[in-house]
């Protein structure tokens, strides 16, 4: 393997026309740069942003098997993996709308490959079905981000038996309007055997600015 992996920008020019229920690609894309040389030190120091080691810490707590081939979702600059590779988890791959976030993790070699694309709505990550023994995200399911019509794709991408687990705040489906059935549809793919609850949902008490939040760990059947 080679100090850096490549990113995969097969996807990037068909992006620029597209847009996610929210947030433009573009718009995405201005906001990642304007944000990107101080991203770690907003994230991680100024606004108390310990979201990605409450889902880190309950995916290690897993036990998998260090090999899993695992897929960080909206990866961004790699703060997730950054956090798993101490653990022994190395075999990891990212996906993200945004080449520029990416292009940051890449500096730091901590995935093996890049996916640039957009996930949910009518978007399908360039993903081969069926590749991944777990996915991992932290605060992307948000308003703006991904919402529940995501999990299909996900699904999709993950091995029978494989693990999908996610962190968000408790609070947004009482203040996003597409997050207000957001749990009644995780338990519809229960009821319909697509997946099931690997653990119990976990209530992460204080979560992010002052919220709490949850951490999903599902199972695919």
């Amino acid at each position: 393997m080679s100090s850096t992996a490549s990113l995969d920008g097969s996807y990037e020019d068909s992006l620029a026309n597209e847009k996610s229920d929210l947030v433009s690609t573009q718009q995405y894309k201005d906001q990642s740069l304007q944000w990107i040389d101080k991203y770690e030190t907003d994230m991680m120091e100024n606004s108390n942003y310990t979201e990605p080691r409450h889902v880190v810490k309950a995916f290690v707590e897993l036990g998998l098997d260090r090999q899993s081939r695992i897929l960080d979702i909206l990866a961004g600059s790699g703060v997730v993996a950054e956090m798993l590779r101490p653990c022994g988890y190395t075999n990891i791959d990212a996906i993200d709308a945004s080449k520029e976030m990416l292009a940051l993790a890449n500096k730091k070699q901590l995935y093996k490959k890049f996916y640039v694309s957009l996930l949910g709505g009518q978007h399908k990550a360039p993903v081969h079905d069926e590749t991944y023994d777990a996915i991992i995200a932290s605060g992307t399911f948000a308003p703006g981000h991904l919402n529940s019509d995501a999990f299909g794709d996900l699904i999709r991408i993950a091995k029978p038996g494989a693990i999908i687990t996610w962190s968000m705040r408790s609070d947004y489906g009482s203040s996003a309007p597409k997050f207000a059935n957001f749990d009644a549809e995780v338990e519809d793919l229960v009821k319909n055997g697509v997946w099931r609850h690997h653990v119990p949902r976990r209530t992460i008490e204080p979560y992010l600015l002052g919220s709490d939040g949850y951490i999903y760990t599902m199972k695919k059947i």
